[in-house]
């Protein structure tokens, strides 16, 4: 990597000179900070490409540091590597969850902190190409689905008060009802685009927000035994499924907001019944394990190959030809999201035209002192 601006923070001046000579052969730019005050009054005047510090001495806490920088959405995607003499166990999980790219040990050499640096900013690369191709999916899939799936739905509204308007005082009240019903349908259908699409657009905007996910993470949800039953049943009623579910749920608290729960309980009850076929089985099973809640939902319809496993994405709806189901294929999408924002995950595990598994991975809800004392009481 050539051409970076780097923050190095340190007061020996035999170690400024070393560095300066050093990175200049790479052709980087470096910045001396001779304490923390000064290193941070620099980085909000200059956009660096990464910052070394050292972990503890006479003119800087690193880790003081370190977790000012990350929650700071301005200053918390710069990489930080910690340079110190050792680290304990405590020491090192500590910096890694606050948010350190990398820590050297000594003795450690300028090499080692070139490869390092090279190293996290070669992987910003990379994350920042990701980033930027599901971006364009984003616009491929705004300039094709949406408009035709808006489009769809506004037709049968307009089409169906139309109707309505030129012939109100012919048509039979069944007709009336018929066309009534229509409208409503296509309302909701447009309803809950508009809606997956703004909560699609506000994951996406959380997800780049260490603050906003840290406060996500804290919502709790204590019997979900019943939210999920319930959630399962009333969705299940959209399509008559209703006699096709088996649940077999064990009880929890989970970290997750009860909103947030049902939003992807839904979505998940909702793909195993339009992609299988009426008077096949779905089964919902819960359990704990491993300190983890997990939420399994099984159908027995289309199922889906590898590939599209591996590539879903926003709005891919597969075999959209073969199969008229609607909707913009966000649903699958933003149940992922929520797991993962959540601390969780899904998984997918499916046979073509057999079956398809979806597994949902939530932590538990962490009980704190005081609630347990509560509880004993």
């Amino acid at each position: 990597m050539n051409g970076t601006n780097i923050l190095l923070v340190t007061s020996n001046s035999q170690d400024c000179q070393e560095a300066r000579q050093f990175f200049a052969r790479y052709h980087h730019q470096l910045t001396i900070a001779e304490d923390q005050k000064t290193a941070l009054n620099l980085v909000q005047k200059t956009n660096f490409d990464a910052i070394v510090c050292p972990v503890e001495s006479s003119y800087v806490d690193g880790f003081a540091m370190l977790q000012k920088l990350k929650a700071d959405r301005q200053t918390a995607t710069i990489p930080f590597i910690l340079l110190g003499r050792s680290f304990n166990r405590q020491q090192h999980r500590q910096a890694m969850e606050m948010g350190a790219d990398d820590i050297l040990f000594l003795p450690y050499y300028l090499l080692d902190i070139e490869a390092a640096i090279s190293a996290r900013l070669q992987k910003n690369q990379t994350l920042l190409k990701d980033s930027q191709q599901e971006l364009e999916q984003l616009r491929y899939s705004i300039t094709t689905s949406l408009p035709h799936e808006m489009r769809t739905a506004l037709t049968g509204i307009i089409a169906a008060s139309e109707l309505l308007y030129k012939n109100q005082n012919t048509l039979e009240p069944i007709i009336i009802k018929e066309m009534l019903n229509c409208i409503n349908t296509s309302g909701k259908r447009l309803s809950h685009l508009i809606h997956n699409f703004l909560l699609y657009s506000e994951l996406q905007s959380i997800a780049c927000d260490a603050l906003k996910i840290a406060h996500l993470r804290d919502s709790q949800t204590s019997d979900v035994k019943k939210a999920i039953a319930k959630t399962v049943v009333e969705q299940s009623k959209k399509y008559s499924r209703q006699s096709d579910l088996i649940l077999d749920l064990e009880d929890a608290s989970v970290q997750i907001s009860s909103h947030s729960l049902t939003k992807l309980v839904t979505e998940l009850i909702d793909n195993a019944c339009k992609f299988s076929p009426n008077g096949t089985p779905i089964k919902i099973t819960s359990k704990i394990e491993d300190n983890q809640f997990i939420l399994a939902i099984a159908d027995y319809g289309r199922g889906m190959t590898s590939e599209q496993i591996s590539s879903i994405g926003l709005g891919i709806q597969f075999d959209r030809l073969i199969y008229e189901q609607q909707g913009f294929g966000l649903g699958l999408v933003i149940s992922q999201d929520l797991a993962k924002l959540h601390g969780g995950n899904l998984l997918i595990d499916s046979t073509v035209n057999q079956n398809t598994h979806v597994s949902v991975i939530l932590p538990l809800a962490v009980i704190s002192n005081q609630q347990t004392a509560s509880n004993n009481n």
